[in-house]
C-alpha cells in the first residue's frame, strides 16, 4: 500500500503501487483450483478506448489532417446504426485530393512519428526483459495463476522443485558463510602459551561433553544423576569441579601419574567402586551361615589420595557406586509387598538381599565396595553370573529412562452412521472395563528380575541336559541349534539322525523355554509338558528317540522288500512303560523279526523266528529274553556299530 515512513525527507514522493484491479475469476473447479481472466495489456485498453471515441465530431468530416477512412470493425453504435443512404452522403461530403495540404512540420513528420513509436515499443520490450532476467521478481502463486493449463501433477513437481531450489539456495548461503568462519580461524596464529587458566578451560570443556556442568557464582558443579525425566542436579548426586593449585597439580603428577588442571569434590558415601554380584544358590545349611557371617563391610576413605584421581576415572566410579545403592535400595523396598501380593519370600541385610526362586533355589543379590584406588578382586565363588548382573542394571536403567507417561498423539476416527452410544468407544469399538482389563500393568523390578532369572535358570538346566544327553545317547545323533532367544522365551529346535542313513528321515521337534516351564512339541505338534523337571524331559526324548527308530526302520525294511506286518508305537512293556514295537518277515515268510524299544534307555530287543521249523522242545525259553517261538538275540553281537547298520546288514542277511 502506501509507504508508511515518518520521515521527513524531500527526496522523493509517497504514490500507490498496487493494481488497480484485481484479476476476474472465470472456473472454480471441483477440486478448489480457481482459473483466473488475463487483464488486457496496454496496447488492447488503448486500442478498446480509441475505438470509442468520436472522431468525426471532433475533428469534422471537411477536415483533412489526419483523416483515416471509417474503421469496418469500430464498435461505435452510431456507425453500426446507419443505413446505406447515410453513407452514400458522407460520401460526397468527402473532399477530393486536391484540398489536401501538407502539415507544417514538413513531410518527415510522419516518418519521426513512426520512429518515435518504434523507439517506445523497443523500451517496453527492453524493460520486460530486464524483469524476466531476474527470477526472484516472480512469485510462484502469480506464475500459477497465470499458466492455467497446469495439471495438477506439473504444479506438485513445480512446488517440489521451488522448495528444492530454495532449500540449496539456503544450504550454499551457509557453506559460504562456514568457509568464510574457516578462512578467518585458519589465518589466526595459534602460539602454544601453556598456561594453567587456559589448560583448566579446556579440559572443563572435555568434562562436559559427559556430564552436566552448572555454574552460579564462582561456584561450579555437576551432576552425576542418570535419570532422563527427573530434576536434575539433586543435592545427593553433585560433586563439586575446581582448579588444582601449582603445588597440587606436582603432587598429582609425582604421586599419581595425574596431570589434571581439574579437581572434582564427591560425596563420601560415593567415594567406592561397587559392582553387584548376582548368585544362584541352593536353599541349605551353607546359604544360610553365608547371609550373616560373610557380610561386606564398608571400606575407609582415604581423603587426601581421592583428591589426586583424574576425573575420568573417579566420576564414573562414583555414578556406578550410586546407580548400584539405588537398584540395592529399589528391591528391598519393593521385597516386601512382594511377600503380599507375589508371595515371594525374601531376606534384606544391610548389602545384600536373597529371594526365593523355585525348587529349594536362592537368588543373592550383594553389594561389594571397593576403594578408588584398588581393583575390584573376587574369589571365583563370589564373582556370581555376570549376565545376571547385567540384566539387573539392564532392567533398572530401562525404567529411569523411559517416559513415565506414553506422548499424547491425536487419532483421526473414520465416519460412521452408528449411534453415539456405540461409536468413539476406542481402538475396536471396545468398552472403558475391557480396555482396563486388557491393559497391561507394570510389573516391578523384583518380579521381573525373578522372571529372569527363573527363565536364565531353565535354560542352562535344559543346556546341561542336551549336552549330556548327546554324550550318554550316541544312537540315534541328536542335533540341536538355537532358533529364537528373548530375555523370557527361548525356542530350540532338536533333530534325530541316523549316522550313515542320513536319507531315510529326519525326527524335529522343538523345546520352549518360559519363566515356568520347559514344554516338548513332538512332529506331530503335540506338547508335553515338561515343568521343570529335566528327568520329563529325558524320558520324553527317549520315547522321540524310538519313534524314531520306528520309522527310520519301517523305510528301511520296504528298501529289502521286507513285509511289515505293524508298527506301534502305542505299546508297552511288561512294567507299563511306552515301549514301540515293530513286526515284519521277509518276501518268502521264512524270518519273522520282532523288535521292542524301550524308552528308558536300554538297548532295543531283537527276536527272530524261522516260520518253517518246529519248535524245539528240548531247549527250555529264557523268562525274560524269549517270546512265544522267537528266540532273542543278542544286540552286541550283531554286526554294526549302530542299530541301523546292524538292522541292515540282519535284514540282508535273512531276505529270503
Amino acid at each position: 500500500m502506501y509507504g508508511q515512513s515518518t520521515s521527513n525527507s524531500n527526496n522523493g514522493v509517497q504514490i500507490c503501487v498496487e493494481p488497480l484491479s484485481e484479476w476476474k475469476i472465470q472456473e472454480i473447479t471441483y477440486d478448489g483450483y480457481e482459473k483466473y481472466i488475463k487483464p488486457s495489456d496496454f496496447k488492447d485498453v488503448l486500442r478498446k478506448n480509441a475505438r470509442r471515441i468520436k472522431w468525426r465530431k471532433i475533428v469534422g468530416n471537411d477536415s483533412s489532417l489526419d483523416r483515416a477512412p471509417i474503421d469496418e470493425d469500430s464498435d461505435d453504435s452510431e456507425g453500426e446504426g446507419k443505413d446505406d443512404n447515410q453513407k452514400k452522403s458522407e460520401a460526397v461530403k468527402t473532399p477530393s485530393a486536391l484540398n489536401i495540404h501538407e502539415p507544417v512540420a514538413g513531410p518527415w513528420a510522419a516518418v519521426g512519428k513512426h520512429l518515435h513509436n518504434a523507439l517506445q515499443e523497443v523500451h517496453i520490450l527492453l524493460d520486460a526483459l530486464k524483469i524476466t532476467s531476474r527470477t526472484y521478481y516472480l512469485s510462484p502463486s502469480v506464475n500459477a495463476l497465470i499458466q492455467d493449463d497446469m495439471t495438477e501433477a506439473d504444479q506438485i513437481a513445480y512446488s517440489k522443485t521451488y522448495q528444492l531450489c530454495t532449500r540449496k539456495r539456503a544450504l550454499i548461503d551457509a557453506t559460504r558463510l562456514i568457509e568464510k568462519m574457516v578462512k578467518y580461524r585458519q589465518q589466526v596464529v595459534v602460539t602454544p602459551v601453556d598456561t594453567g587458566e587456559g589448560n583448566f578451560t579446556k579440559e572443563l570443556r572435555k568434562l562436559r561433553e559427559n556430564w552436566r556442568v552448572r555454574k552460579i557464582g564462582s561456584t561450579i558443579y555437576g551432576d552425576l544423576g542418570y535419570k532422563t525425566y527427573v530434576p536434575k542436579f539433586a543435592p545427593q548426586e553433585i560433586f563439586d569441579v575446581f582448579q588444582k593449585t601449582q603445588t597440587s597439580r606436582q603432587l598429582g603428577i609425582v604421586r599419581f601419574n595425574n596431570p589434571s588442571y581439574v579437581g572434582v569434590n564427591i560425596a563420601h558415601n560415593l567415594c567406592f567402586r561397587s559392582k553387584l554380584v548376582v548368585l544362584i544358590e541352593p536353599d541349605d545349611e551353607k546359604s544360610a551361615l553365608l547371609l550373616y557371617k560373610n557380610r561386606p563391610t564398608q571400606q575407609s576413605i582415604n581423603e587426601d589420595q581421592i583428591k589426586h584421581i583424574h576425573w575420568k576415572q573417579a566420576l564414573p566410579w562414583a555414578q556406578n557406586t550410586l546407580i548400584c545403592k539405588d537398584i540395592l535400595s529399589q528391591l528391598i523396598n519393593e521385597s516386601v509387598s512382594a511377600q503380599q501380593n507375589d508371595a515371594l519370600v525374601s531376606i534384606a541385610t544391610e548389602n545384600s538381599i536373597v529371594i526365593s526362586l523355585f525348587d529349594g533355589l536362592l537368588i543373592r543379590v550383594t553389594l561389594h565396595s571397593f576403594p578408588f584406588l584398588e581393583r575390584e578382586e573376587l574369589s571365583p565363588s563370589e564373582a556370581g553370573i555376570p549376565f545376571l548382573s547385567q540384566t539387573l542394571r539392564e532392567l533398572f536403567l530401562a525404567e529411569h529412562t523411559s517416559k513415565p507417561k506414553r506422548t499424547q498423539q491425536f487419532v483421526t476416527l473414520p465416519q460412521t452412521a452408528l449411534p453415539e452410544s456405540l461409536d468413539m468407544r476406542g481402538p475396536q469399538a471396545i468398552c472403558l472395563e475391557e480396555v482396563l482389563s486388557r491393559m497391561k500393568t507394570s510389573n516391578s523390578l523384583i518380579k521381573k528380575f525373578v522372571d529372569r532369572c527363573s527363565h536364565y535358570q531353565l535354560v542352562i538346566r535344559t543346556i546341561d541336559f542336551l549336552q549330556d544327553y548327546s554324550i550318554h545317547f550316541c544312537d540315534p545323533q541328536s542335533q540341536w541349534k538355537w532358533v529364537r532367544v528373548t530375555p523370557n522365551f527361548t525356542l530350540i529346535s532338536l533333530n534325530f539322525v541316523n549316522r550313515g542313513f542320513e536319507n531315510l528321515a529326519k525326527f524335529s521337534s522343538q523345546i520352549h523355554i518360559t519363566n515356568t516351564t520347559i514344554t516338548l512339541t513332538c512332529k506331530e505338534v503335540q506338547q508335553i509338558n515338561c515343568r521343570r523337571d529335566v528327568s520329563i524331559l529325558g524320558e520324553s526324548l527317549l520315547l522321540l528317540a524310538a519313534h524314531f527308530w520306528v520309522s527310520s526302520l519301517n523305510t528301511l525294511s520296504r528298501a529289502y522288500s521286507w513285509q511289515i506286518l505293524h508298527a506301534n508305537i502305542n505299546a508297552f512293556d511288561m512294567e507299563g512303560n511306552p515301549a514301540p514295537t515293530f513286526y515284519a518277515c521277509n518276501q518268502t515268510a521264512t524270518k519273522s523279526l520282532f523288535i521292542q524299544f524301550y524308552s528308558n534307555g536300554n538297548c532295543p530287543g531283537i527276536f527272530i523266528r524261522e516260520n518253517n521249523i518246529k519248535d524245539d522242545l528240548q531247549i527250555k525259553p529264557h523268562p525274560t529274553k524269549e517270546l512265544g517261538g522267537f528266540r532273542f538275540l543278542n544286540y552286541s553281537r550283531i554286526p554294526g556299530s549302530t542299530l541301523m547298520r546292524k538292522m541292515d546288514n540282519l535284514l540282508a542277511t535273512f531276505i529270503n
